[in-house]
C-alpha cells in the first residue's frame, strides 16, 4: 500500500497548480484513476499466482495470504482519511472563493479597444501561481507575471499576492494565448499615477516639495509623490559649486514648473519609468540687482571726420572749381579768384570731364551730388563729433562725452594706465562708415546731432572715419558699473579667495581686462623653509582671488611704485604661525581674459 499512496500523493501534488474551480473535478478524475491502478495491481499479483500454480510450483503458505490481507485492511482507513483530507481542502478553497464578493454584471464596462492603457484599474486576486498570478475586474480578465508585480526583486508570487486580495493594476498588452485576457503591471501603477498628476500641470506653474536627494549636479524633490529635479544651474542666481551650497536635505522649497520629461515605452521597459518635472528654484525668487562701483579706464579720445567720396586725381584745387562752378560763376570769375591762367583752368575742366563731373562749364548730375557732399561735409566737420572711446567698459558704456571728464577724481599718478583693450581701440581707429557703431554715437550726442549724423551716414557720397583728438593717446575716465559684472570677470578664470563673492550667473557681459596687484606672499616660520603664495587683488571690488590652473588669461606686469591700502593677510586665506614673519611683494599688473 505504500506504492498506492506514493502514487496518490504525486497525483495530487500535480494537480496542486491547477485553478481552484477545476480542482473538485480533477481530485474526482484522481480518486477513479487510484481505483483503477489498485484494480490493476490485483490482477496482476492473481495472474501471477495462476502461472505459478501451472509450473508446478508450491501454492502460496496461507499464512503469507492473510499477511497481505490485514495489510490492506490495515491500510484502507489511512487511503480513506487521505481522501477526505483532499475533499476537504478542495471544499474550503471553493467556499472561500463563493464567498468573496462579486461585482455586479449591471456595472458598464470599459471599452478596452479604446482605452488609454496608461490608466489605472482595480481587480481581485483569484489564483496565486509560483510565477503569476490571476486577476479579475469588472470588465476584463488578467495575468500578471513576476517581473510585473513589484519593482524589487521577489522570489515567489507568493511573496507579495494573496487570494482575495484587491489590487490596481496597469494594462500593458492583450495575452498572446488567451485574446480574452489581458497583461496587467502591479509595478507600473506608480509610473501611472505620477503621469496622470503631471498631465494636470503646465510649464510655469508653482510646485512645492521637499529635498530627497542631492548629487552632484542636480537636486531631487518629492512633489507630493510626483518626483522633480532642480539642475545646478537652476538652483541660485549666484555661482555655486555644489548644491548643498544652495539647498540641503529635507528642505521644503517652492519651485517654477519649466519642463516635463516623460519618457516613452514605459508600459515594456522599466528604466523608462522615470516621468518627472524640471523645476527652478532661482525663477521664484526676484533677481538680484548689482550695486554700482566706480572703477577707472583708459579712454581714448577721438573725433568724427566727415570727406566727400572723389577721385584720387581730384585734389581740393579741383574740388575748389567744381563747387565755384557749382555756384555759377564764370571762367573769367574763376581766374580772377584763383588767379590761375587759362590754360591751368582748361586742364581742370578736362580733368573734370574725364571723371564725368562736368560737360564744359556745366557740372552733370554726377558732379553736383559731388559738390553738394563737399556742403555738407564741411559743415559737419566746422562742429565735429567729439567724444572718448573705452575699450574695456560694458557695451553700453564703451562711448563717453569728453564733458565726462571734468568732474572726475584725479586719477593717481603712480598707478600705471588703467585697463584697456588694445585690440578693440585699433579696430575702432581703423573704423570707417558702415563699421562704426552709429547706435551707440546716437545714445549721447542728442537728438538733433544724430539726426545729423544719420543725414551723413546716408549720404553715398560722403565718408566718415575716426581722428584722434588732442596730444595724449589716452585719457583716465572713472565710470559707474555693476559690480557684478567685474565679478563675473574675474570668476571666470579666478577662483576666490576667502569669502566667495556673490555673482550671478547668467550675465552675457562680463569684464575682461583688469588691473590687478599681484600679491606675492612669503611665509617663513623659525628654521623652516619659507612657503610663497601668489594672491591677486582687485581694487575696485577689493576681492581678493588665485589664478585657475590651466586658464586662458593673459599678465603685463608694469614697474610702478604706488599701490592701493592692500588687504590683511588674513583676508588673503593664508595661516600664519605666531612666531611667523611675512614678506609681501606687489606688483601691477594688467590682465586680459581670453575664454
Amino acid at each position: 500500500m505504500g506504492l498506492l499512496d506514493g502514487l496518490f500523493s504525486a497525483i495530487i501534488g500535480r494537480l496542486a497548480g491547477s485553478a481552484a474551480s477545476d480542482l473538485s473535478n480533477a481530485i474526482t478524475a484522481a480518486q477513479r484513476e487510484l481505483q483503477e491502478k489498485s484494480e490493476e495491481i490485483e490482477r496482476a499479483r492473481a495472474s501471477g499466482e495462476a502461472a505459478a500454480s501451472s509450473r508446478g510450483g508450491p501454492p502460496p503458505r496461507s499464512g503469507a495470504s492473510r499477511s497481505d490481507a490485514a495489510s490492506r485492511k490495515a491500510a484502507a482507513p489511512e487511503r480513506r482519511a487521505a481522501a477526505q483530507r483532499s475533499t476537504a481542502a478542495s471544499n474550503a478553497r471553493r467556499a472561500s472563493h463563493d464567498s468573496a464578493p462579486k461585482y455586479s454584471r449591471d456595472d458598464e464596462p470599459i471599452d478596452l479597444s479604446s482605452s488609454q492603457q496608461s490608466s489605472v484599474y482595480t481587480g481581485r486576486v483569484v489564483f496565486v501561481g509560483p510565477k503569476f498570478a490571476k486577476i479579475e475586474t469588472p470588465s476584463f480578465k488578467a495575468v500578471v507575471f513576476l517581473g510585473e508585480m513589484s519593482n524589487e526583486f521577489i522570489g515567489s508570487a507568493a511573496d507579495v499576492l494573496s487570494e482575495g486580495e484587491e489590487v490596481e493594476c496597469v494594462l500593458v498588452e492583450r495575452s498572446k494565448k488567451n485574446p480574452d485576457e489581458w497583461v496587467v503591471s502591479l509595478a507600473a501603477v506608480r509610473e501611472a499615477r505620477i503621469r496622470e498628476a503631471l498631465a494636470a500641470l503646465e510649464p510655469g506653474d508653482t510646485v512645492e516639495g521637499v529635498v530627497t536627494h542631492i548629487s552632484n549636479r542636480y537636486v531631487e524633490l518629492d512633489c507630493g509623490g510626483v518626483p522633480a529635479r532642480v539642475p545646478l544651474e537652476e538652483l541660485s542666481w549666484g555661482r555655486i559649486r555644489h548644491p548643498g551650497d544652495a539647498v540641503q536635505l529635507h528642505q521644503r522649497c517652492k519651485g517654477k514648473l519649466q519642463s516635463i520629461n516623460l519618457p516613452t515605452e514605459w508600459l515594456r521597459n522599466k528604466k523608462a519609468r522615470n516621468a518627472h518635472m524640471v523645476l527652478s528654484l532661482r525663477a521664484c525668487t526676484p533677481f538680484p540687482l548689482s550695486p554700482l562701483v566706480g572703477m577707472h579706464f583708459s579712454a581714448r579720445p577721438f573725433r568724427l571726420w566727415a570727406a566727400p567720396r572723389r577721385p584720387v586725381e581730384c585734389d581740393a584745387l579741383v574740388l575748389f572749381v567744381l563747387q565755384e562752378l557749382n555756384d555759377g560763376l564764370s571762367l573769367d570769375e574763376l581766374t580772377t579768384i584763383t588767379g590761375l591762367p587759362a590754360p591751368a583752368l582748361d586742364a581742370v575742366l578736362a580733368l573734370l570731364e574725364t571723371h564725368g563731373l562736368a560737360q564744359g562749364q556745366t557740372l552733370t548730375h554726377r558732379g553736383s551730388a559731388l559738390a553738394d557732399a563737399i556742403r555738407l561735409a564741411d559743415a559737419a566737420n566746422e562742429q565735429p563729433i567729439r567724444g572718448l572711446f573705452v575699450s574695456a567698459a560694458p557695451a553700453a558704456l564703451k562711448f563717453q562725452s569728453v564733458d565726462v571728464v571734468r568732474a572726475q577724481p584725479e586719477y593717481p599718478g603712480t598707478w600705471p594706465r588703467p585697463p584697456y583693450n588694445r585690440r578693440e581701440e585699433n579696430q575702432f581707429t581703423r573704423a570707417t562708415d558702415e563699421s562704426l557703431p552709429v547706435t551707440l554715437f546716437s545714445a549721447w550726442v542728442g537728438a538733433e546731432r544724430a539726426r545729423g549724423l544719420n543725414d551723413i551716414w546716408a549720404n553715398p557720397a560722403v565718408s566718415v572715419y575716426v581722428r584722434h583728438e588732442g596730444s595724449r593717446p589716452w585719457t583716465t575716465v572713472q565710470l559707474q558699473v555693476p559690480e557684478y559684472w567685474i565679478l563675473a570677470g574675474m570668476w571666470r578664470e579666478f577662483e576666490p579667495v576667502g569669502t566667495p563673492p556673490f555673482c550671478p550667473v547668467d550675465i552675457p557681459d562680463y569684464c575682461r581686462n583688469f588691473l590687478l596687484v599681484r600679491l606675492t606672499l612669503s611665509v617663513q616660520a623659525g628654521d623652516a623653509a619659507s612657503e610663497s603664495r601668489i594672491v591677486y587683488f582687485e581694487p575696485t571690488t577689493r576681492t581678493c582671488w588665485s589664478r585657475q590652473s590651466g586658464g586662458k588669461v593673459q599678465e603685463i606686469e608694469y614697474a610702478h611704485s604706488g599701490f592701493p591700502d592692500l588687504p590683511d593677510v588674513c583676508d588673503m586665506g593664508v595661516n600664519v604661525p605666531s612666531d611667523a614673519t611675512v614678506q609681501i611683494s606687489p606688483v601691477w599688473v594688467n590682465v586680459e581674459i581670453r575664454s
